[in-house]
């Protein structure tokens, strides 16, 4: 076999293995069942957390509605509908709040808030899903066919992202879907998402903004001490005027609730760290088995030295260099020949350890 078609077999493997070390990271940074196994064990602990507790009291959703759609204005306990909390708080810290008004003699307006303490680049498709969504099952819910050739007053739909996140990112007030993806002036589907983002202590929305941003900042300066950061977060959040009334009346509840927020961060970010270790140990070895299957079709093809001395100068056992010399002589790197002479082996021996390797494959 001449060297220029070994040369090429080379290349045709190193495509291999790139590809192998593609679709190792890609493999294992969408391992999709394993993520949400380990979010759903996380999650049992997490059925309450302060915005739950929050905007669950119907006198804080007021508020909070009042705020939100002010140019309605007056909205009052039995304006508000069908309110709708769940709670995600660990894959990337989120919570969604839904709910509907609807003041004597007006239309009705649909309410969707996601709260997020990392910003998600895919914000504005998500919030474009739970709008098409919530309207469906409006649809449903109320018997409204839509092939029927019978007029149906669509509800008005507003979409709120509650930011809590780092300031670096500095998200615009308003997200237009058709700037977001630079798309063109014809685009006939644009919507928008409100950014709320500013911590004050004027408006209730403002204080959760500025009381989680304060834990957020906390839980990076002591990343090792949950009681401290939480007692530090609490005692700083009251100060400034940060949801006052509610740490007052409920400040055991708060602090365990933050203790479990602090250790499910942790246990993500644990998690984290252990998939990238785990991403970084196997793409080594595989460019690890690269570089040695290289080094071995060189030494074998240019009888350079023995397998002895190969195994103690590349610190490879013995089992190891004969994996790769066969899979090396299976794809046609090396010649029988040059197998033989290297592993010091009869060329018929050479033959059936080859055939018992094919097999075992």
């Amino acid at each position: 076999m001449s060297k220029i078609h070994n040369n090429d077999k080379l290349k045709e493997t190193n495509n291999d293995q790139t590809t192998d070390l593609t679709s190792n990271k890609a493999k294992i940074s969408n391992n999709k069942k394993t993520n949400k196994e380990f979010f759903k064990k996380i999650r049992k602990n997490w059925k309450d957390n302060v915005f739950c507790s929050l905007f669950s009291k119907h006198e804080n959703l007021v508020k909070l509605c009042n705020e939100l759609v002010s140019d309605i204005g007056g909205i009052a306990t039995d304006d508000i509908k069908n309110v709708t909390i769940t709670t995600d708080f660990v894959a990337d810290f989120y919570n969604d709040l839904g709910f509907s008004i609807q003041k004597a003699g007006g239309n009705i307006l649909i309410g969707l808030v996601e709260a997020q303490s990392v910003w998600h680049a895919n914000i504005l498709i998500r919030m474009f899903y739970y709008a098409f969504g919530t309207l469906r099952s409006y649809f449903d819910k109320n018997d409204l066919d839509i092939n029927e050739n019978k007029f149906i007053n669509m509800p008005e739909v507003r979409l709120y992202l509650v930011y809590v996140g780092s300031d670096k990112k500095n998200p615009p007030e308003i997200l237009r879907s058709n700037e977001y993806y630079n798309h063109s002036e014809y685009a006939d589907l644009i919507f928008k998402v409100h950014i709320l983002k500013e911590e004050s202590t004027e408006t209730f929305l403002g204080q959760y903004i500025g009381f989680c941003k304060t834990f957020n900042r906390y839980r990076e300066e002591f990343p090792d001490d949950p009681q401290k950061c939480v007692r530090e977060s609490i005692d700083e959040a009251y100060q400034k005027g940060y949801l006052r009334d509610y740490i007052s009346d409920h400040k055991d509840e708060v602090e365990k609730m933050l203790g479990k927020l602090f250790d499910g961060q942790r246990m993500f970010d644990k998690y984290v760290n252990g998939r990238e270790a785990k991403v970084k140990a196997q793409t080594e070895e595989i460019v690890n088995r690269k570089k040695n299957e290289e080094f071995l079709i060189v030494t074998i093809n240019n009888n350079l030295m023995n397998k002895e001395l190969y195994c103690s100068q590349f610190n490879i056992t013995d089992d190891e260099l004969k994996e790769l010399g066969y899979d090396a002589l299976q794809k046609g790197l090396i010649t029988t020949d040059g197998a033989s002479t290297f592993f010091e082996l009869p060329v018929d021996e050479i033959e059936n350890q080859l055939k018992s390797y094919v097999d075992s494959k």
